[in-house]
């Protein structure tokens, strides 16, 4: 497991309403990725990836905001110890929320549009204030979807739609 991008993903504080960061890495983390990946943004922020030519391609989705009232302190990281990520501050010597919900579904949506031939991946932006980010979504996208999934932090099932 790609344990150091998961940090890095961990270690990105967005909010709802402030994803900018994490739109920010993920077009460049994307870019990077092997094959041809066509990444587009709409009005709202939604990023939406597609990879490999398909007649029906499998989606998965993931929202790219935390929850706000979470603050984290500057001097904020993710730390590993043996197999246990957990967010820390340093200066204030306290834990802190790693924003697991859902870093962990980019993480695996991530590591899906690396490892598969033809993958939708759609990242939505303010899921934790309402669903803004799915309300906006462009519903042309999943015109030749079969199935999305949306993978979610541990103890939270998957959404299959």
């Amino acid at each position: 497991m790609n344990t150091q991008l998961l940090k890095r993903l961990y270690n990105i504080y967005s909010p709802s309403g402030k994803e900018q960061e994490m739109i920010k890495f993920l077009s460049a983390y994307i870019r990077t990725l092997p094959g041809r990946v066509a990444l587009t943004q709409d009005r709202y922020g939604n990023l939406y990836a597609v990879k490999g030519e398909s007649d029906t391609y499998p989606c998965l989705v993931s929202h790219i905001d935390q929850v706000a009232h979470c603050n984290r302190s500057k001097d904020f990281r993710a730390v590993e110890t043996r197999d246990i990520i957990f967010g820390f501050s340093p200066g204030k010597k306290r834990f802190e929320n790693l924003g697991a919900d859902d870093k962990n579904g980019i993480f695996i949506c991530l590591e899906c549009l690396k490892k598969s031939d033809a993958p939708k991946v759609v990242f939505l932006r303010e899921e934790e204030t309402g669903g803004g980010g799915s309300t906006e979504a462009s519903i042309l996208f999943f015109d030749n979807v079969g199935f999305s999934i949306q993978p979610a932090r541990r103890d939270h099932p998957a959404r299959i739609t």
